[in-house]
């Protein structure tokens, strides 16, 4: 179908390239809590539908087929889950992100979308620094967005963590924006470490997201890119790469701690990181020992196959946790242990290893040398997300919020797309071998 010069397959890649972002760095307010499922089963059913109408070939490959398995059991497992409404939907949400996984989309439109994934991270980040010098910014003036129809229980989170010395901005929760500051530097990273040249724009977005990370409070998601930051340099082909990143970690040390005189908020994660507030400070995590015993009394109960995906809450609920007085609804802040107390070893195993095959797959991939630099730059992303959510998933419920959950399939979906393009180069020049011979 033509719309004049534009096809309609192009169409839908613009309703992709802003609602993908939307659906994975949208944050958690109003609009993206109540709409991020209906839209992500426009955008993935759409796709597919599309890609299948328009004879493009749905491709089957050992990812997509195994997360269609695994979305198929969690589905089939909720007439027997201990929570068998919250079982089921888990399986929809998993039935519709594995679709993501059979589509390929074109490598552009990866490109795409990682930009404007950048645009969101650094509208969140100023919207966090801005929060620091004017009072109350976000409920004040962005409450049109961040809190419509004016619940108490929203304003009072934020404030409650504003109180503490923790900045969310726009996004709406500490912990939300900690992880999409993390997107925003690892679109720098994958520019950077991909050969790509930087400009001074991209060390100043990258400043941006630093600082804004750094003024959400959030431990784990600030030592996350330090690490990755390692690892992708040891990976990367940058001649001079000891040297470089010495020089870039003492500037980024020093950068740190002058911003920290103009900042004093900036003091908040520092105290975090030597212990010398959790007495005081309010943060669902604390406590998370008493969490994780539950998914262990789950894994008790059914090692095998488990007491049913999502099942967390209602089981911790029943079992006697409460939390100032009512239940649980955050699950156990450590998805390793969660998931083989809700789905046993079987589960478990299967969910876990696709996920590290993926990320294997994409590592192979990465330092391949038949790879053009942005098809470089979107592996290193890919590389990137996929290895934060592991790490995340020691302290956080990854594969139980919906936004972090598409985040890793479009991750997946990204390094599929670039081993799917390669495959077609290789089959070609074959092809013109043979001609050739």
């Amino acid at each position: 179908m033509n719309i004049g010069n534009i096809t309609l397959r192009q169409c839908w890649y613009f309703i992709l390239t802003i609602f993908i972002p939307f659906l994975c760095v949208g944050g958690t307010t109003y609009f993206p809590y109540h709409f991020r499922l209906p839209i992500m089963i426009f955008v993935t059913v759409g796709s597919f539908v599309i890609f299948t109408a328009s004879k493009k070939v749905i491709k089957f490959n050992l990812i997509s087929s195994v997360w269609l398995c695994i979305s198929f059991m969690i589905c089939i497992s909720s007439f027997a889950s201990y929570d068998m409404n919250t079982t089921l939907e888990f399986g929809i949400v998993y039935l519709v992100c594995s679709l993501m996984l059979f589509v390929d989309f074109p490598k552009d439109l990866w490109a795409k979308v990682i930009f404007v994934c950048k645009i969101f991270a650094i509208v969140i980040a100023l919207t966090i620094i801005i929060s620091v010098f004017i009072d109350d910014f976000v409920l004040k003036y962005l409450g049109f967005l961040s809190n419509p129809m004016n619940y108490s229980s929203v304003s009072n989170q934020i404030h409650a963590e504003l109180q503490l010395g923790s900045y969310s901005g726009i996004a709406g929760e500490k912990a939300s924006a900690a992880l999409i500051m993390n997107v925003g530097i690892a679109i720098v990273f994958a520019k950077y470490f991909s050969g790509i040249k930087c400009k001074l724009i991209d060390f100043i977005e990258l400043g941006l997201f630093l600082i804004a990370l750094i003024l959400t409070g959030k431990r784990m998601l600030f030592l996350i890119p330090i690490l990755l930051f390692v690892i992708m340099m040891l990976m990367s082909s940058i001649k001079h790469r000891v040297a470089k990143f010495v020089a870039i970690a003492l500037l980024g040390v020093c950068a740190i701690l002058i911003m920290s005189e103009f900042i004093p908020q900036m003091s908040v994660m520092y105290d975090r990181m030597l212990g010398n507030r959790d007495k005081d400070y309010y943060d669902p995590l604390s406590g998370r020992g008493n969490l994780w015993k539950y998914s262990f009394m789950m894994f008790a109960e059914s090692p095998i196959v488990g007491l049913g995906f999502g099942a967390y809450n209602d089981y911790a609920y029943d079992h006697g946790y409460l939390y100032d007085g009512a239940k649980w609804n955050y699950y156990g802040h450590n998805t390793y242990y969660e998931i083989l107390g809700e789905t046993g070893i079987i589960g478990a195993v299967l969910i876990f290893g696709i996920l590290v095959i993926a990320l294997i797959m994409t590592i192979k991939l990465m330092i391949s040398k038949k790879i053009d630099k942005q098809s470089k730059m979107i592996l290193m992303f890919s590389f990137y997300i996929q290895a934060m959510l592991f790490i995340y998933c020691i302290s956080g419920n990854v594969l139980f919020m919906k936004e972090q959950i598409f985040m890793w399939f479009t991750a997946m979906a990204m390094m599929l797309s670039v081993k799917n393009e390669l495959k077609i180069k290789d089959r070609s020049l074959l092809r013109g071998g043979k001609i050739n011979e």
